[in-house]
């Protein structure tokens, strides 16, 4: 009986440890640090360092939850000609950012020639498209990531967007780039509605993993015979 009161008492702190955070206005910039196990939500229109001169870090290591067919903003707004606009997101490896829909302003403008928008994802973190019709977007159909060389977006669905991101260095995982998109990302779902993105083990890593899983085998069997 007093085991089973300990164990209830232990999970009743644990229960206790997650929290609902308020999200800040970042509009004009700022940090937000959000720890694992807890969870913040925002609505429609989240805005993220879309002021002149913004620049905003995110540490997401718990639950961000935009929601279904809400939109965040990360970066300039439509025919905003801001100076700098800095985005910085990072999410933990226990972190994820629902979403219905991303806007990925700023240096995606071409006529903007400050600002990167970047975004970071550790081993196991997830973007999660809820179900918004286009999931995350560049702003135009031409954009720039140097501030210089004018690109086509081209970009048909939230997949391509998500490789175009990783190719032109906006996306990285664990704070670099190492082999393929395909190598690092696991996409699952619909390539424009509800899908996920997960960030997996480096190929070295998942190289080391099968060595160790063969070397376990191999003893297993070794003493069974």
């Amino acid at each position: 009986m007093k085991k089973i009161l300990l164990g209830a008492a232990l999970l009743a702190v644990g229960a206790t440890q997650a929290a609902v955070i308020p999200f800040p206005d970042l509009s004009s910039g700022g940090t937000f640090t959000l720890d694992a196990g807890d969870v913040t939500y925002t609505t429609n229109g989240a805005a993220v360092s879309i002021a002149d001169n913004a620049v905003a870090t995110l540490n997401i290591n718990g639950a961000w939850i935009a929601g279904d067919d809400n939109e965040v903003q990360l970066g300039g707004v439509s025919g905003n000609n801001n100076t700098l606009q800095d985005v910085q997101l990072n999410i933990g490896s226990d972190g994820s950012l629902t979403f219905g829909k991303m806007w990925v302003g700023g240096v995606w403008l071409a006529d903007t020639n400050t600002g990167l928008v970047a975004i970071d994802m550790s081993e196991g973190a997830q973007m999660i498209i809820s179900g918004g019709s286009w999931g995350i977007r560049a702003n135009g159909t031409n954009w720039t990531r140097d501030g210089v060389t004018s690109r086509t977006a081209g970009a048909a669905n939230s997949l391509t967007l998500y490789e175009m991101l990783w190719n032109e260095g906006a996306l990285t995982k664990d704070g670099v780039q190492v082999g393929t998109f395909e190598q690092n990302f696991d996409f699952t779902g619909a390539t424009n509605g509800a899908s996920t993105l997960t960030a997996i083990p480096e190929p070295a890593t998942l190289g080391l993993l099968g060595a160790f899983g063969g070397a376990i085998l191999f003893i297993r069997r070794r003493f069974m015979i």
